[in-house]
């Protein structure tokens, strides 16, 4: 059974609800959900209720609980990979969301409880702050609470507690507050409607150790790779507290197998250079799967001024040559079933002013491209914008299968590549053509720098 339209499906279970006439805790579920069951689509990030039988265990209405459009549209924050849920004895539902990213703390995770609440809705406080660390006292930080929301349209009223102390003693959507001492301080939005009802949210100030900036030098973040590849890699760090040359064994990184919107770890290891190694036939992961190489890779400084050390990251994915159409972001056309395709789907369809998008690629070390369509016109390659100037073009005439090649000077950097057409085509896939980043760049052929130490991890 197919649970939505997304890609992949990663449904997570869940508990049944049993209703209790007798409590009076306020955020109960009431009674039309009592001998539910609940589940969570990892994937596609919903929500939804089983109606069974309990006695022949045959599943009956399948209902959505807390849909996306539902949750966007009251202008409440996206469901964001659901990864365990549990009744609580108050009758609420209680929520632990894994976040978008792979093998680290994703700042979007978090552990939520859901009440029902008929009529007026709790408000959502969210705030950002510039800078959320500094390396000396006094600093002043500004504080922005504008994200901040209400599912009914109230206004709202914030209150701040810079110090986590439990004085909220400022107020504004906006406000700024000066940190004369090294520490590391929790600072605290309160938002509340109308009608009384309030939420709270906080985050970490860091006065005295900022965290290390990572960049991977190399590969590309998007670069492209065949599967069997040793993809190499190079690593640096800056550190305002620390200073000198990275420390190389600080450095460690996680490459795994991204499936849709999570990854199960392959290979874990330190160092500042070193290779991902990928799988060395093509994985087998369902027909169909979006599949992709996922890194992260991390360094810790050595803490400074008393506080304790904190760690940098960086997130890298590497994207296979062959990119199947209904994988990419498609607006106007269509993604049709079909067995014969080169992954029993393609984009139908494709007409003028609509796009297939191809996101967070980059063509280093790529020269071409061959694109599988059918139909009439132009298939073009454009940069950054479906309406910017095509940088490679080829013409498609008939009705059969057919693949053109597209020769192009490569858009330099990380960015979102699309697939247009001046008439109406059919797009299966497209393969990229050249070396990407399976080899390292000249100029680190002959580098002697310490190699990655690489031990192996089982799935989570």
């Amino acid at each position: 059974m197919n649970f939505g339209s997304g890609s992949g499906q990663g449904p997570m279970g869940g508990p049944v609800y049993h209703y209790d006439p007798e409590s009076t805790a306020p955020g109960k579920f009431p009674e039309h959900w009592d001998g539910k069951a609940f589940f969570g689509e990892f994937s596609q990030d919903y929500y939804a209720a089983f109606s069974v039988d309990w006695a022949t265990f045959e599943v009956g209405e399948i209902e959505d609980f807390f849909p996306n459009a539902a949750v966007e549209a009251a202008g409440m924050p996206r469901n964001d990979n659901p990864i365990d849920l549990e009744f609580g004895p108050d009758g609420s539902l209680y929520v632990l969301e894994y976040g978008d990213g792979f093998f680290r703390q994703n700042p979007d995770s978090g552990l939520y409880r859901i009440d029902y609440a008929e009529g007026n809705k709790a408000p959502q406080a969210r705030f950002t702050t510039t800078p959320s660390s500094s390396s000396s006292a006094p600093v002043e930080v500004t504080f922005d609470a504008s994200a901040s929301t209400d599912p009914d349209g109230d206004a709202l009223t914030y209150e701040w507690d810079f110090d986590g102390d439990g004085s909220f003693d400022a107020s504004g959507v906006r406000a700024t507050h000066t940190y004369t001492e090294l520490d590391v301080y929790t600072a605290r939005l309160r938002v509340t409607d109308a009608r009384a009802k309030f939420s709270l949210t906080s985050r970490e100030i860091s006065v005295g150790n900022q965290a290390p900036e990572v960049t991977v030098d190399f590969p590309a973040d998007g670069g492209f790779f065949e599967w069997g590849d040793a993809v190499p890699f190079q690593v640096s760090t800056q550190d305002a507290e620390d200073g000198g040359e990275t420390v190389c064994s600080r450095v460690a990184w996680s490459y795994g197998l991204g499936h849709d919107e999570h990854a199960h770890p392959e290979v874990s290891g330190t160092g500042c250079t070193g290779v991902f190694p990928t799988d060395p036939n093509s994985p087998e992961h369902g027909p169909g799967a979006h599949l992709y190489g996922a890194v992260v890779v991390t360094y810790t400084d050595n803490g400074a001024n008393g506080l304790p050390p904190a760690k940098g990251e960086a997130t890298l994915r590497l994207n296979p040559k062959l990119q199947e159409a209904e994988h990419g972001a498609v607006q106007g056309a269509e993604v049709v079933e079909d067995e014969a395709a080169s992954a029993g789907a393609y984009v139908a369809g494709l007409a003028k002013r609509d796009s297939l998008a191809l996101e967070r690629v980059s063509l280093s070390g790529i020269d071409s491209a061959t694109a599988k369509v059918r139909g009439k016109g132009k298939v073009e390659l454009r940069w950054g914008s479906p309406t910017a100037k095509p940088f490679a073009t080829a013409k498609v005439t008939g009705t059969a299968w057919q693949d053109v090649d597209l020769a192009f000077d490569a858009p330099e950097g990380t960015g979102t590549l699309y697939l247009t057409t001046t008439g109406t085509l059919d797009v299966d896939a497209v393969t990229m053509v050249g070396a990407g980043v399976g080899t390292p760049p000249a100029a680190a052929q002959s580098s002697t720098g310490p190699t990655g130490a690489a031990q192996t991890e089982g799935e989570q």
